[in-house]
């Protein structure tokens, strides 16, 4: 209906790509100006690009921006690395309008960015290309990617002012754990040293404080 009146460009492929392939598609027909990367199990409240936007353009070096997630590994409220109940609309309304009032300007430094809902700039995109076609199907292309830009001085940034909602593991469910060994295999060969760092970046948990920050907001308990 959207693209019937000329609001959206919309590309349909006559076969499955696969994730990747779908992405770099869209990314060829996108050959300006900065891109956001979003699942289609996401609900996002509104003005979430231009947020995103203004955190990624806070200094001329940031590559990737992720934000805030009821399930989003390191990047989850209120509890990281878990999947926490995905929240109504009104409440994610709620809780991304608080983030936004505590988390505003704030870009904290991570290992990598995750694809649910990743924030790309254009200097970046131009400078590492799209999603690297050497992944099975849905995880770790985009931890890939983010490796690659930082390999190239980008920076990649938590943004706490922005919250998306993630149901998760929607479209692999029961395969999950055989993707992710696979995967996890050709990043190891890559970046040998990842998964120690975020080992180190879970105990010294940077994020902590904007969490805190963000339930102290809250008007209930996260």
């Amino acid at each position: 209906e959207l693209a019937s009146v000329n609001a959206i460009d919309l590309l349909v492929n006559d076969v499955n790509l696969g994730f990747v392939g779908a992405i770099n598609r869209a990314l060829k027909d996108v050959p300006t100006g900065d891109v956001v990367l979003l699942n289609a199990d996401t609900i996002v409240a509104p003005g979430f690009v231009d947020r995103l936007a203004a955190v990624a353009r806070s200094a001329p070096n940031i590559g990737t921006v992720t934000p805030f997630s009821n399930n989003g590994d390191i990047f989850s409220f209120p509890t990281p690395n878990d999947v926490n109940p995905m929240p109504s609309y009104e409440e994610l309304l709620a809780i991304d309008r608080f983030a936004s009032a505590v988390g505003v300007g704030d870009a904290i430094d991570v290992p990598s960015g995750i694809g649910f809902c990743l924030y790309v700039t254009r200097d970046c995109l131009d400078s590492i290309g799209g999603l690297s076609e050497d992944f099975d199907r849905g995880y770790l292309e985009d931890v890939d990617f983010c490796l690659r830009a930082r390999a190239k001085g980008f920076r990649n940034v938590c943004a706490p002012s922005v919250y998306v909602g993630h149901h998760g593991s929607k479209s692999f469910q029961n395969e999950k754990r055989s993707l992710v060994l696979r995967n996890l295999g050709v990043l190891d060969q890559r970046f040998p040293t990842y998964r120690r760092e975020c080992r180190a970046f879970e105990i010294a948990d940077p994020l902590r404080p904007a969490r805190v920050a963000l339930e102290r907001a809250l008007p209930w308990p996260a």
